[in-house]
């Protein structure tokens, strides 16, 4: 099977329901991305975006995680499916 990218919409300020819960009217989704490994996909996910809404990335891209190469981040308890499905939330 063929590997596949998902990558983030262009950078824009967004006005999404995230802002609000962050005490905003909009939230700036320019910058760092997070690479996130489901299966045979790989996404990449503004960093901003995905640690507001989940601690486990939040958690997972804290600096004592992290190491010098970019590494993704593998997620063996979910579907590329269901995970395609949790990035179009964070960006609705």
């Amino acid at each position: 099977m063929e590997s596949s990218q998902f990558s983030p919409p262009p950078a824009k300020l967004a006005r999404t329901s995230l802002g609000s819960e962050m005490g905003q009217t909009s939230i700036n989704i320019t910058g760092t991305t997070v690479e996130v490994k489901v299966e045979s996909e790989t996404f990449y996910v503004h960093k901003n975006i995905i640690c507001a809404k989940s601690p486990f990335f939040r958690n997972a891209t804290k600096p004592e995680w992290t190491t010098s190469s970019a590494q993704p981040i593998e997620l063996t308890d979910t579907t590329p499916e269901t995970f395609r499905t949790y990035v179009a939330y964070l960006y609705s």
